[in-house]
C-alpha cells in the first residue's frame, strides 16, 4: 500500500506545490485511520492523527534494546521540536509508550506530515546500525556452520575415553552413594 501526502496550495486558484522531500516508509493504514510505520526490527510506530498521539510498540518481547530505541526515538523527535516532551509516558500495551504530537498551527505544516518526515530521518540514522548487526548476526552463523580449519576437527581426530565429563553414567552418584552408606553404619 503506498501513501501519497499532498498539500494543495493557501488560495484555490495556486497551482500544485513542488514537494520539497520524498520519503519512502513501510507503512500501513489501519480500518480507523491510523498509521502503523514498520520499518524499524525492534518497534513499530503508530500514528493516531485523530487523537494526535504517537504510540510505539514492541515487535519482540520486553528487552533492554526495545525500551533503549524507544527512549532514542522519542529523544530525537524531542529534540527536533516534533512531540510534546512533557506527555511522553508508558502506554496502555505492556512495553509500549507514547506521547502527544503538537496541533497544527495556522499557517504551519501539518503535523502528521513532519513526523513521518522525522520517522524516516531516525530510520535513517538507525540504518547502520541494523546491517551490522545483520553482518555480524550472519557471520556467526557462518562461523557455526561452515567452521575453518582451526576450529574444527574430522571425524576420528579427538580421542576417545571409557569416561569423559563430570556427569556418571549410572543412576546413582558418589553423593547419593556415600549418604546411603551413612544411613547403613547408623542402623547396625
Amino acid at each position: 500500500m503506498s501513501i501519497k501526502i499532498k498539500i494543495a496550495g493557501e488560495d484555490a486558484g495556486e497551482s500544485e506545490k513542488i514537494p520539497q522531500a520524498t520519503i519512502k516508509l513501510d507503512i500501513r493504514k489501519t480500518l480507523d485511520g491510523n498509521l502503523i510505520v514498520q520499518d524499524h526490527p525492534y518497534i513499530d510506530i503508530i500514528i493516531n492523527s485523530k487523537s494526535s498521539k504517537v504510540l510505539v510498540l514492541s515487535k519482540i518481547a520486553m528487552d533492554d534494546r526495545t525500551y533503549y530505541t524507544q527512549n532514542k526515538f522519542f529523544d530525537f523527535l524531542y529534540k527536533r521540536g516534533v512531540i510534546d516532551p512533557g506527555t511522553i509516558q508508558a502506554g496502555n500495551i505492556y512495553s509500549s509508550m507514547e506521547c502527544v504530537i503538537p496541533q497544527k498551527m495556522d499557517n504551519g505544516p501539518d503535523p502528521v506530515e513532519v513526523l513521518l518526515l522525522s520517522i524516516h530521518l531516525f530510520l535513517e540514522l538507525e540504518k547502520p546500525s541494523f546491517e551490522y548487526e545483520e553482518r555480524l548476526k550472519q557471520s556467526q552463523d557462518e562461523e557455526v556452520v561452515n567452521p575453518d580449519t582451526e576450529n574444527s576437527t574430522e571425524l576420528g581426530e579427538v580421542p576417545h575415553n571409557a569416561r569423559k565429563g563430570s556427569m556418571s553414567t549410572s543412576d546413582f552418584s558418589q553423593h547419593y552413594a556415600l549418604s546411603y552408606l551413612g544411613e547403613q553404619k547408623k542402623k547396625r
